[in-house]
C-alpha cells in the first residue's frame, strides 16, 4: 500500500486548486499566513490546505504533527479530500502513531462521500485485511464503485477478481471489460491480463462485445 503515500501529495494538489485565487497568490510565507487566518476561523478547505502546507513546508515549516492537526479540523468538518489525507497519515504514521483501523475508519468516512482514491484504498484494505477484517467481497463492492468513477488502479482489481473468482462470482466476461476499460487508458497490467486471458483460450475474444480482435491479439502478441 505504500503507492498511496504518493497519491497524498497527488490528492493535496487538487484540493490546492480548488480553492480560491486569494489562498494561492503571493510569496509562500504571505500566503501560507492567508490561509492560516481563514482555517483559524473555521474555513474547511483552507484548513486542509494549511494540513498540505505543512506537509511539505511550503511557506511554513515542515512539520506532519501541525499537518495531521489542520487535516482532522478539516476531516471532522466532513471535508472528504481531509478525511482521505487524514487516513493516509494514520496508514504511514506521519505526524501520527500508525493506526490502520484508525485509518480505514477516516477512508470509509473519505469513500462514503464518492472519494475515489478512498474507495480504492478501503477496497485494499478489505483485501489485505489492513485495519480491518479481511472480506474479499466488501474489497470487490468499494474497487466497483471506484471503478465505476473511472479509476484505473480500481478497474484492473475488480477485472481480477471476476478473472479468479476472489470476492465475486468468477466471469470472464466481466474480468475482459474492466480489463479493458483499463488497457484502453494505458494500464500495463490490464493490457498483460488481456493477454494472457487470450492466450490460455482464444474462446476468449468471443467475450469481446466488439470482436475487437486485431487489437486483442497485438497486446497478446506485445506481452507474449
Amino acid at each position: 500500500m505504500r503507492i498511496l503515500h504518493a497519491q497524498l501529495k497527488l490528492i493535496s494538489l487538487v484540493i490546492l486548486a480548488s480553492l480560491s485565487p486569494a489562498l494561492s497568490a503571493g510569496p509562500l510565507e504571505d500566503n501560507a499566513a492567508r490561509i492560516k487566518a481563514q482555517a483559524e476561523q473555521g474555513d474547511a478547505k483552507a484548513q486542509s490546505h494549511l494540513g498540505y502546507l505543512y506537509y511539505v513546508g511550503e511557506g511554513v515549516p515542515q512539520d506532519y504533527g501541525k499537518a495531521v492537526e489542520w487535516y482532522r479540523k478539516a476531516a471532522t468538518q466532513g471535508d472528504k479530500d481531509a478525511q482521505y489525507n487524514l487516513a493516509v497519515a494514520y496508514a504511514f504514521g506521519e505526524g501520527v502513531k500508525q493506526d490502520l483501523k484508525e485509518a480505514s475508519i477516516w477512508y470509509r468516512r473519505s469513500a462514503e462521500q464518492g472519494h475515489v482514491i478512498s474507495q480504492y484504498s478501503l477496497g485494499l484494505s478489505y483485501a489485505y485485511g489492513e485495519g480491518v477484517p479481511q472480506d474479499s467481497a466488501e474489497a470487490v463492492r468499494w474497487f466497483k464503485q471506484a471503478a465505476e468513477q473511472g479509476y484505473v488502479r480500481a478497474q484492473v482489481q475488480l477485472g481480477s477478481a471476476y478473472h479468479t473468482g476472489e470476492g465475486v462470482e468468477q466471469d470472464y466476461a466481466q474480468a475482459i471489460h474492466w480489463y479493458r476499460m483499463a488497457a484502453d487508458r494505458g494500464d500495463a497490467t490490464a493490457q498483460y491480463n488481456l493477454g494472457a486471458l487470450y492466450r490460455s483460450d482464444r474462446r476468449m475474444i468471443d467475450l469481446l462485445p466488439d470482436r475487437d480482435v486485431s487489437r486483442f491479439e497485438l497486446r497478446a502478441t506485445v506481452f507474449f
